[in-house]
């Protein structure tokens, strides 16, 4: 992120709309159980797609999760590195 810091153009970092698109897409056509098998999807999706990415995190909310009680919502949040 640094060069695009000092430089300002896109081509010097991640183009955050094929990043949206990329995580839409595993949104709407793969089905999880588990919060922490999308974020690990999410993550190495990235990781392969832009080999820019040194390191990412992401973090999973779930506001309609099935759990009887009161909450706001269940999260899950992983740091992976690039290989």
């Amino acid at each position: 992120l640094q060069a695009a810091g000092h430089t300002d153009q896109v081509q010097d970092t991640i183009d955050y709309a094929q990043v949206f698109r990329l995580v839409e897409g595993i949104m709407t056509t793969t089905r999880f159980h588990l919060l922490e098998a999308l974020a690990e999807h999410i993550a190495q999706n990235l990781l392969q797609s832009f080999r820019a990415i040194q390191g990412v995190e992401v973090t999973v909310y779930k506001p309609d999760a099935p759990v009887e009680g009161e909450f706001e919502y269940f999260a899950v949040k992983i740091f992976r590195l690039q290989k």
